[in-house]
């Protein structure tokens, strides 16, 4: 399915199979569920249906649809009655209006049929047993009038537009198209919006004239994550982005230092993966697919750094006994020297020589120049002591510093990556609850079978006490499942027939068949990942100022080390001396803890969120929700169960079967509410007849029975539902939303923290009041539309407030993408899921204070990175500069700036 007409034909295909009462198909969702008679017709019945309809059902990209039975009503009942909107063409006044009405009404099965002539539309009514849509239609043909395919809406983006000519040009190309009905361009989003017969015309044809008129439409951007090698601070970062963003076609390049990753969204018209890649291999650096080399990158680096200690040490430990001077000495340091060089610290030099014809300068240019310098000041004391003897100045050598330099770097490299292994812990462990093999049932025999070869439509056997393979709906068998992993909460939930499964929870004690609703990369699970990644590779607001800072310091820093060699040797003082304190500056000021900075603190943050039950699209969404000062909440489903009760009846219990019997036919979720309450057989029902908006009518063990609205029953009062039985009253039934056991908690705590709470809803005003007074909220706004929810948010916003909205419906989403935070519930639409910068796995407003938290703990902890990062520098490279600092120590302070850095961004892992 790929657009609203797809979603008709389905639901007109199922609809006119015998048995089908009523049906619901969820375009985002690619679903449908079908409420049926199982006497009269099967699942194989409806798949047959929808594949006649020219669609596809089980192992395809298109999840097999969810099939409801109804039990326990007689198979003399008649289905509900449906209602449909037809758009009828050819009607010009009020005789064509009865004409239509008149052919409509001698259908047999329609119930009622209205016709609005300035709409050109049929209402219609009608018993879905006896008649279809189809049926309907021709009857309106037969009368004379023309029933056309509903229109389509397509946005189209279009390049090149300057001027309101431009746009005038767009339109009056796509208006010029058959079967367009309507066309609107809008010059600041580059959009056209049109609306057209899909009979006869389609979006290549749109496009076509848009192209015609002299205008482009581009293809929409790809995302690609590129793995790169070789970058070591904040310096390099900002090269690789650079070289990415120079490439034509390329709009955006997110590079996430911590994860070694590029995210690169890009025109496929103009670019493609070989190209970006290449871009950043001409940088100087590897663009390659993940080899999972994270182990072996620190066993090699642990191993490299402990040569060189160890060399470095023996070098020291011999000074005493061999002496400074000792030719023996020198040489032998000079061997150790080059060894280490060449072998453990050649990535440094080659990087550095790498980036020389691109002008790039990072961590690698600093050790490169400064033991670099150190060596060939060594060097040639070593070689020619007597051009220093004659020069009155002491051939001293500095190879152990060079030595140690490198040794100390590569060490604080070592921890650098261990530490960044346990930022990304997180994501390794979501992996790691992925189960690699899962018991499918082939002609009913259990056969194991790796999990990517898992389709949809299969039946898969989970064993008790195992890991759940895969995402999908129990078939057979009841158990509790551990669901901890996904909402955070660690009590199990029980599963039946019919309830959702998801991978990487675990199975209690009883045994379960499921059914495959998604293949291994379709699952929750690999969708989390998917986003947590996504998530960790954005960069907050406040990166911005480390990555200015970080494009200019390492040249800035190359120009202090010179003017700090110069000084002291205009100053009098020995070469040696000069080049120690200029060497020293150079290795203290790598910018390694800048470029780690925020990174650490968003990587982990994102990770101990997940873990809590909570998704955070990334970096700039947490630095968001710090500043929050209202929190606005919808009411159904976030603040309440979303699901209406009846807390009292007032009729007799004799009575109540009867009333049930009658709304057990109705979909309105108030009925569905007295079903559940009355929790008994129910007799069958005949005459059946729904008035929407007001109750349902019936006849019942020959009875009269009418259930609904007090005043349309011609009765009074405050409950929300009233029945009457052959004409007497029989009862009222005072229906709430309950709200959530956790609801009062977390609004307490909201308020607590000083946060402004305001509810909006589109329920009644008197229901919303009522919830609001047991909560304490003051705020509400009630009977609202999606674009009055808009409304509110921006009117907040106009006060100068920070607003996170929480919601979970359709209606919400306009809202979620207004506040400066959207908060929605993963039980909610998809859309509104889309919309949020925040995804709440557990359906609990506990969640929501725990992000605002998490987010304020991780800002302050971002701030304190780049506060001590920045004061290391500050001070360490003047200390340097005025000779107060060997070297040696210098690269020791400067690994320890790293790993202080990522140490205070693992602090977040204990968040609570």
């Amino acid at each position: 399915m790929t657009c609203g007409n797809c979603v008709a034909h389905v639901e007109k295909a199922l609809n006119a199979t015998p048995g089908v009462h009523a049906v619901k198909v969820d375009l985002a969702a690619n679903s449908a569920t079908v409420r049926f008679d199982p006497l009269q017709t099967s699942e194989a019945a409806l798949h047959a249906a929808i594949k006649a309809a020219g669609y596809e059902v089980g192992p395809s990209s298109v999840p097999k649809p969810t099939l409801v039975g109804i039990h326990g009503i007689a198979p003399a009942k008649p289905a509900p009655p449906s209602a449909l909107t037809l758009h009828v063409q050819g009607m010009t006044c009020a005789a064509c209006v009865g004409h239509v009405e008149k052919a409509l009404k001698q259908v047999d099965g329609v119930s009622t049929a209205a016709v609005n002539l300035l709409a050109n539309e049929a209402r219609v009514t009608f018993n879905p047993a006896k008649t279809n849509e189809n049926a309907l239609k021709q009857a309106i043909k037969a009368a004379g009038y023309d029933v056309p395919a509903p229109p389509s809406a397509l946005t189209i983006h279009v390049q090149g537009m300057t001027c309101a000519a431009c746009v005038g040009h767009v339109e009056k190309a796509l208006k010029q198209v058959d079967g367009v009905s309507t066309a609107a361009v809008n010059l600041l989003a580059n959009e056209a919006r049109v609306t057209f017969n899909p009979a006869k015309t389609n979006e290549n044809a749109l496009k076509q004239a848009i192209k015609a008129a002299g205008y482009d439409v581009p293809a929409p951007p790809s995302a690609l994550t590129i793995h790169v090698q070789g970058m070591t601070c904040a310096a390099c970062v900002g090269h690789v982005e650079k070289a990415l963003r120079q490439v034509d076609g390329v709009s955006t390049a997110a590079v996430n230092l911590l994860a070694n990753e590029a995210r690169v969204t890009f025109n496929p018209a103009k670019t493609n993966e070989a190209a970006l890649k290449q871009a950043i291999e001409q940088a100087g650096y590897k663009a390659e697919a993940p080899l999972n080399s994270e182990p072996d990158e620190f066993l090699s680096v642990r191993r490299h750094a402990l040569i060189s200690l160890v060399l470095g040490a023996i070098a020291m430990a011999a000074m005493p006994f061999t002496g400074h001077d000792s030719l023996f000495s020198r040489y032998a340091q000079l061997a150790a020297a080059v060894f280490v060089m060449a072998g453990p610290g050649r990535q440094y030099y080659l990087r550095a020589a790498n980036g020389v014809p691109h002008l790039r300068f990072d961590m690698s240019t600093l050790i490169a120049v400064g033991t670099g310098a150190a060596f060939l000041y060594s060097l040639a004391a070593t070689l020619a002591p007597h051009w220093f003897h004659s020069s009155g100045v002491m051939p001293d050598v500095y190879f152990e510093a060079v030595i140690f330099i490198i040794a100390l770097v590569l060490t604080g490299r070592m921890f650098e990556i261990r530490a960044r292994r346990e930022t990304a812990a997180s994501l390794r462990q979501l992996a790691e609850l992925q189960p690699r093999t899962a018991t499918i049932l082939v002609n009913g025999e259990p056969v194991e079978t790796a999990i990517e070869q898992v389709q949809m439509g299969d039946i898969a056997l989970l064993k008790p006490g195992a890991r759940i393979p895969i995402d999908g709906i129990v078939e057979s068998g009841e158990s509790a499942v551990d669901e901890s992993m996904l909402t955070g909460e660690p009590i199990p939930v029980t599963k039946q027939p019919g309830d959702r499964l998801s991978a990487g929870t675990i199975n209690g004690l009883g045994a379960l068949h499921c059914k495959v609703t998604a293949t291994v990369d379709g699952t929750a699970l690999a969708q989390i990942g998917r986003m947590m990644r996504d998530a960790q590779s954005t960069r907050a607001p406040m990166q911005k100022l480390a990555d200015q800072v970080s494009a200019i310091f390492v040249p800035v820093v190359l120009a202090i080390a010179a003017l700090t060699l110069a000084g002291w040797l205009a100053h009098g003082a020995s070469t040696g001396r000069a080049l120690s304190a200029a060497v020293a500056v150079l290795i203290i000021a790598c910018p390694c803890a800048m470029g780690l900075a925020i990174p650490a603190a968003v990587m982990v943050a994102t990770g101990r969120a997940a873990s809590l039950g909570v998704l955070i699209k990334g970096g700039e969404a947490l630095e968001r929700l710090s500043h929050i000062q209202t929190v606005v909440l919808d009411k159904t489903g976030t603040i309440t169960e979303g699901r209406p009760a009846v807390t009292r009846y007032t009729g007799s219990p004799e009575d109540l079967p009867l009333i049930a019997a009658l709304e057990a036919a109705s979909e309105h979720p108030l009925a569905n509410a007295i079903v559940r309450y009355a929790n008994a057989a129910l007799p069958p029902i005949s005459d059946f007849l729904a008035t929407p908006g007001q109750g349902a009518q019936g006849t019942v063990n020959g009875h009269t029975v009418k259930v609904g609205r007090p005043n349309w029953l011609g009765l009074t009062g405050d409950a929300a539902v009233a029945a009457t039985i052959d004409g007497r009253f029989a009862g009222a039934f005072h229906v709430e939303d309950p709200i959530k056991s956790t609801s009062r908690r977390a609004i307490q705590i909201f308020q607590s923290a000083g946060l402004q709470v305001a509810m909006l809803t589109g329920d009644r005003e008197s229901s919303a009041n009522k919830i609001a007074k047991q909560l304490g909220i003051t705020d509400v706004t009630a009977d609202v539309l999606p674009a009055g929810k808009l409304d509110v948010i921006r009117a907040h916003q106009s006060n100068g407030r920070k607003v996170a909205m929480v919601g979970d419906g359709i209606n919400d989403a306009p809202a979620l993408a207004q506040a400066d935070a959207g908060i929605a519930m993963a039980s909610g639409a998809g859309i509104a899921v889309e919309a949020a910068d925040v995804t709440l796995l557990r359906n609990d407003l506990t969640a929501v204070a725990a992000a605002l938290r998490l987010s304020k703990l991780t800002v302050r902890i971002m701030r304190q990175n780049l506060f001590w990062a920045f004061c290391y520098n500050a001070a360490g490279i003047p200390i340097a500069a005025l000779g107060l600092l060997n070297p040696v120590l210098a690269s020791a302070a400067m690994a320890l700036s790293s790993i202080s850095v990522l140490a205070n961004s693992l602090r977040l892992r204990r968040f609570q």
